[in-house]
């Protein structure tokens, strides 16, 4: 049987990770870059980018973790990609990999993005909607081909012209991102098959009815794999299956 890999922060809750393979799956969690700010240095859409048949990462983050990320590359057939970009600190050099997929459009901050990243979308045929917003994976839950979850007032804009049916809720302190105030509805959720696993509980967000609506409506379920009254902004969880002969 085929093993479905969740890639996810190193932080991930000792709770949730339990959660996630007593669901069969098998947590590959990211060591940090020491290149990346405290808060966002081992969040997964910071760190990768994941293709059908490829995995785009910074050259030194590579050389730190290559036994993990080639045994990644090994199990799930997707070739590793060494980027020219190079992590920074500073916003928005840090989001070098960070995109998110809508059907047939990738939204991405072309302007500063890998672009080995752009490359690959043009390569697929899809379309490169560039996008302000240099987080566009983490300020976004993408739901399959045209529904969208976001608190980004210019992200939604951008995908509500681009025909994409987004729901747009209020930023909440409840998604955790130490230390900042708050952080964002993508980078606490992760989607495989039918289901949208949440990190932490979507039941303590305020906008809790109008997230579960929109996921419905895109005909998907919700999964909370945390108990307490939080959520966790930790660059979002993806799910890999096993590549077997």
């Amino acid at each position: 049987m085929k093993k479905v890999f969740v890639i996810a922060d190193i932080r991930l809750p000792d709770e949730q990770r339990i959660k996630l393979t007593e669901l069969g799956f098998t947590p590959v969690l990211l060591p940090p870059s020491e290149k990346l700010g405290a808060a966002v240095a081992s969040h997964p859409d910071m760190l990768l980018f994941i293709g059908e048949d490829r995995i785009i990462t910074e050259g030194d983050y590579y050389l730190q973790n290559k036994a993990l990320l080639d045994s990644l590359s090994i199990r799930t057939k997707r070739r590793i990609i060494i980027s020219k970009s190079k992590f920074k600190k500073d916003y928005p050099s840090d989001a070098v990999f960070n995109a998110g997929k809508a059907g047939d459009m990738l939204f991405i901050k072309s302007d500063t993005a890998a672009k080995e990243i752009i490359e690959y979308a043009e390569f697929c045929g899809l379309s490169v909607i560039s996008t302000k917003q240099g987080y566009p994976a983490c300020t976004v839950l993408y739901l399959g081909e045209n529904f969208a979850i976001t608190s980004d007032k210019g992200m939604a804009k951008l995908m509500k012209n681009q025909g994409v049916l987004t729901t747009f809720i209020d930023n909440s302190s409840v998604i955790s991102l130490p230390p900042h105030e708050y952080g964002f509805i993508g980078g606490c959720a992760g989607i495989y098959k039918d289901t949208v696993y949440f990190t932490g509980n979507i039941e303590a967000h305020p906008c809790c009815e109008a997230i579960e609506k929109a996921i419905s409506e895109a005909g998907f379920k919700s999964v909370s794999l945390g108990t307490c009254d939080l959520l966790f902004d930790l660059g979002g969880l993806r799910f890999i299956e096993e590549a077997i002969d």
